[in-house]
Order: structure tokens, then sequence, then C-alpha cells
């Protein structure tokens, strides 16, 4: 069964083609028996013909006086199916179901639980679910019977733990590359665990090392002399080119960065269709410093089928922020068709927040109030300490109150809203706890502390996560329930979570939910919520061109007015400065780059920060450079200071062919 379903490994971030197709009826002309009627859609998997396999897995789920061990496999291999099919919420459902009632005593049955346990890693994978990713992983390469299915677990736990839990990465890429020891590789499997090692060394920001070994990895898939390249060879390319430009080994980094393949096609290329970077602060706490590389693959028409983490700066949370930004992305379709297939199955950039429209976090706000209602009850909370760690302190806390009994009472609420909110746990591990918190709380809690518990039950309920419909239908029905309905603060929570969640088209839809917030009586001017509100309200009437409404909402708000996107008459670009960089020009690369700059009264430009740059650290410190070098302008503002803060620049270093 291991040739059937072998799959892809997660390391190197491949992709398999997805297909949305309602499969057609089985029609048999003659009754098939049970075992014919397995063997017939064993085949139909194995060739690929997922339509047909779905049809035949079902009509066998449906046969009357299945034994509960018969319907678990054929569940297993229908979630297998269904995965192929992109159908990733239907899957995982059914995987849950299917793996549960494996008997765990029957060994005959471990190709399947490592069948099961991997598909739902890889469904986790791809919603950027790390937390039951490796938890499914894990599982899988304990039920591997072959060494080269413990091999493939072991590589994708490495890839899934560096941006979760880098301590337990280690671990696992010791005992991965102690299992490969013992085998004979092929130079591709050799590689991709090269691939998986330097990626855990550049998170750890051992620059140096990572692009010895990632040297390595190129050398495994052929070496740079090799001029057809596949996916993998292009990841290893990059992958150490980037390492080589962080321990500032500017040569070295261009030669394999040219190999790569970025560089090119930048006129095509020059700019996504839709491509917002994420606020700093807001839901995912960015800080204006982290900075991440995230890889995308581009459908044909322009959506984000994919996008992973590379490298991140502020830790895996924030590498994990920037990618689930990168899935919203869309591209022009026309620049698309001149744009190399090839080039937009591993694009790369790199990312920072922007700090045009600071808002504070919705959820840490709403997180705040079960906090502070918690410490009121005697149960404050711990002290920080890092995930992994917070999660072994809460697992033991958990075990030492049931053991005395304890079903109820503040204490175990805070141990289960802790675990339920740590990044380590498994999605439906920590719906559970959740759960079972919220069933906990008592009437005495305040609305918005109930609706911190509410809110993490609805977020772990689909494998899309907030992306979830689960998710956003539960939300609308909580705006409509007591006592949310009948709460300001609450109310206001729900219905700016609401309007965060709306496309960037919808602006008439978010503003009707954000605006009866922004004109909330019962919420004093100083509230947060109105205040987070009023920001909203002046972003979206920016992207209106309504710029009065937008700047007077601004000033509601009580912070910093001299936003570049709320003045009446933006400072015009006089000239710019820099140089396009001798380095790249030798190695015929092109790229681009966005940065938000602050303009001075009088025109110069103090400060600059990059948001997005193509490739990768190449042309960052370039555009920097360049809008740094910039005249706007002038500006008159009676304290003599700044025109306006974070207008959005963009340069394009092209080499003119």
């Amino acid at each position: 069964m291991r040739t059937v379903w072998a799959g892809v490994a997660l390391a190197t971030g491949g992709s398999m083609a997805m297909a949305q197709v309602v499969p057609p009826p089985v029609v048999a002309k003659t009754a098939m028996t049970t075992q014919q009627t397995f063997e017939a859609a064993t085949e139909l998997t194995t060739k690929g013909e997922w339509a047909e396999a779905l049809a035949a897995w079902e009509a066998l789920e449906r046969r009357p006086r299945m034994t509960a061990r018969a319907v678990a496999i054929i569940r297993v291999r229908k979630g297998y199916v269904l995965s192929r099919l992109g159908q990733d919420d239907a899957a995982a459902e059914v995987l849950r179901l299917g793996l549960a009632a494996l008997p765990a005593s029957d060994a005959t049955l471990a190709d399947d639980r490592f069948l099961g346990e991997r598909e739902r890693g890889l469904i986790a994978y791809r919603a950027l679910d790390y937390a039951t990713a490796a938890d499914a992983l894990t599982k899988a390469g304990e039920s591997a019977t072959d060494n080269g299915d413990r091999l493939t677990a072991l590589t994708s736990l490495t890839t899934v733990q560096t941006f979760l839990d880098p301590a337990a990465a280690e671990v696992s890429l010791a005992k991965l590359k102690a299992l490969a020891a013992t085998m004979t590789l092929t130079p591709s499997d050799q590689g991709n665990i090269l691939v998986t090692e330097t990626e855990l060394l550049l998170n750890q920001g051992r620059f140096r090392d990572a692009a010895k070994t990632g040297r390595a990895a190129v050398k495994a898939f052929g070496g740079l002399s090799t001029s057809k390249i596949r996916l993998d060879d292009a990841v290893a390319r990059s992958d150490t080119a980037i390492a080589m430009l962080l321990a500032g080994q500017d040569e070295d980094a261009r030669e394999f960065l040219a190999y790569s393949g970025a560089g090119q096609s930048t006129t095509e290329f020059a700019r996504g269709l839709e491509m917002p970077v994420p606020f700093c602060g807001a839901e995912d706490g960015l800080n204006p410093d982290d900075v991440a590389v995230v890889e995308f693959n581009i459908n044909e028409d322009g959506t984000i089928s994919s996008s992973r983490p590379i490298y991140a700066v502020g830790g895996g949370a924030a590498g994990l922020a920037f990618a689930r930004a990168a899935r919203d992305w869309s591209f022009n379709r026309n620049m698309l068709k001149s744009l190399p297939a090839f080039f937009r199955n591993k694009a790369r950039v790199e990312l920072r927040c922007s700090t045009a429209f600071p808002r504070p976090s919705l959820r840490g706000l709403v997180e705040t109030a079960l906090v502070r209602w918690l410490d009121e009850q005697g149960s404050p909370a711990p002290d920080k300490v890092v995930a992994a760690m917070a999660w072994r302190r809460d697992l033991a806390r958990l075990g030492q109150l049931e053991q005395k009994g304890e079903a109820r009472g503040a204490p175990l609420i805070a141990v289960l809203k802790s675990l339920a909110a740590n990044p380590m746990a498994p999605r439906e591990d920590a719906n559970l706890y959740a759960t079972r918190a919220l069933a906990l709380l008592d009437d005495r809690a305040p609305p918005l502390a109930r609706l911190s518990l509410e809110l993490r039950v609805l977020d772990t309920s689909g494998t899309e996560r907030r992306r979830a419909v689960v998710y956003w239908a539960g939300l609308k029905a909580l705006l409509a329930k007591p006592p949310y309905k009948d709460d300001p603060r609450a109310r206001a929570a729900i219905g700016l979570l609401l309007a965060d969640g709306l496309g960037r088209g919808q602006i008439t839809q978010a503003k009707a939910l954000v605006e009866p917030v922004a004109k909330d009586p019962q919420l004093p001017a100083t509230d947060a919520f109105k205040i987070g509100a009023l920001i909203r309200l002046a972003s979206l009437n920016a992207r209106q061109g309504k710029t009065e409404e937008a700047r007077l909402a601004f000033e509601q708000s009580g912070l910093d007015g001299e936003q570049c996107a709320l003045a009446d008459a933006a400072p015009k670009l006089v000239s710019i400065g820099g140089e396009f960089p001798e380095e790249a020009k030798r190695w015929g690369f092109e790229g681009w780059t966005t940065s938000e700059v602050d303009v001075g009264a009088d025109g110069s430009v103090p400060l600059a920060r990059p948001i997005v740059s193509y490739p990768p650290f190449v042309f960052t410190k370039a555009g920097v450079a360049t809008v740094k070098g910039a005249h706007y302008t002038k500006s008159y503002r009676p304290s003599g200071g700044v025109g306006c803060r974070a207008r959005p620049v963009s340069i394009k270093f092209s080499l003119g062919r």
C-alpha cells in the first residue's frame, strides 16, 4: 500500500493538483461483492481517478452490515481521496472519524493509520495549522512500518516544527539524520533532508551553517551546472542564497540566486493586483521589526493556491502570520500569461507589516477581559514563557487538577483557556479545551470574557480556521445572541471582527458593520473598540477616496492624524535618489520594493522602511536608499513636523532590456 499511496513530502512545500469535481454515480452492470468493490475502489485510487474513487468508497460506506473495522478503513481511504480533490474540511472530518475507529491493537492496520495521519498532517500543513500538522505527522511516524515512510514523516515533521517548536525540530532532525544514515537514499532524498536542515538553521540565525548545508543540498540535486532544474532544486538554491545574503556572503549569494530563477521576469511580476501586507499590531500581533520570507504558488486565475514561511525574524508565529496574509493575494491574469509556469510555483518575497493604520488587536482586547475576570476569581495569568514550555506546564497543571477531582472553578477554566490558546495545541484539542472551558463559565462572567472562549471554539472548528465558513456563520449568529447583543463592548468586538473578515472589495458591507461601533453612544470616546472602529472607518473611507471623511474619523480616534492616506493634498514626488545596485546589475537581476516613508514638512524623507521586496534581501537596502533620497513638495504644518506618515512608494529596478 505504501507504493500505492506515496505522497509529496512537505519539506520542500510540494504541491499537488487539486480539482473540485462532482463525482459521477457508479453504475455496475452486475452486482459486485464487497471484496470486489473494495478492490475496484483501491485500483481507482491507485490510478489517481479521484472522482470515481470517491464514488466507489462512498458506495462501500453505504453497504449494509459493514463491520466497524471495515467502515474505519473505508473512511481513512475516502478521506485520502477527498484531500486529493481539494475538499479539505470534509477530508479532515472523515479522517478523524476513520482514525478514531481503527482498532489500536490491530497491527495489520498500521499502513492505513500511517496513510490517514500523514494525510491529516498534509491538510493541516496546507491550512498553515502547524500544530495539528505536527501532531498528525508524529503519529504517522509512530505508525510507519517502513523506513521510507518514517523518513517522509520525520522530514515533514521537522519542517513544521521549525516554525512551531525549534527545540523539537532539532530532536526530529537528529532522528531523521540517524535514520538516513542507515538507508541508501536517492540524491533527491538527500537533497530534501539537507533543505529541511538548511531552513531550520536559517531560522535559528545560524546563517553560515545554513549556507554550508544549503550548498550540500544544491550539490545533492546536481549542482549549479544542472541546466534543467526541478522545483526542489530551485528551493535549495534560493534557501542557500538567502542564507548567504544574511551571512554577508553577497557575491556567492548572487550566483546561487541567479540559478534559482529569482530576479527574472519582473516585468510581468512587478506587482500583484492585490498584495496587501498585514497591519502591525492587529490580530497577529506583528511588530514593525518582524520580517519574513514567504513562498507562494499562483493559480492560473491569479489566486494563491498555497503559501508557506521560509524564514522569519520575530518567531514562527510571525512567519505563519505573513504566510496567511499571502493566501489572500491575487495577481493580474494578463500578467500571468507571460509569466513562466515554473516561476508561478515557487515565488518568494520578503515582507514586513504596515504602519499605515496601526490598530489595537480585537482578539487581544477580548482576551484581556477574560484574563482580568480570572484574576478577580483568584486565578491570575502565569508568567509568560515560550509556547512549548507553557504547553508542558499547563498539561501538567491540568493533570493535577483532574487528579484532585476539581471539575469546576476558575483554576480549571484558566488552564483550559491557556491550553486552547497555545499555538502548540492541535486544532481539535484546542477546540475541546475551549469548549470545555466555555461550559464551565457561569453567568457571573462578563459577556466579553465569555466571548473570548466562544471565539476560540469557532476559530478551531474548521481546517481553514478563521477562513472557515463555520467561523463566519457562527460569528454572525453571536451578534444576535444574548448576552452579546446586549453588551456594547461584546457587540462592538463581533461587529469589527466581521468587518475585518470581509474582502478588500466589500467596503460598503464593512462600513455597515464599523459605523455603528464608531457612533455607539454607549461606548465612551476613549474605549479601545470605538478607537479601533474609527481607525478602520478612516481606512475604508481612504480606500473610497473620501479623504475628508477619512481624516475626520482618524482625528476622532485621538491618534496622530498625519497619515499620508488621510492628507487632503498628499505631498507629490519631485525627485528620486538612489542607484541600481552594482551586484544585481552584474548578475542581471531585476526586482522591486515597496516602502513606507514619512514625508517631512520640508519635502524630505526622514524615515523609510521596506514592507515588500523581490527578490528577498537583494533590493531591500537599495529601495530604502532610493526613497530616502527622494524629495516631495512641501507641506504646511503649524507644528513644523512631519508632512505625513507611512506613504507607500514602489520602486522597480529594471535593466531596460
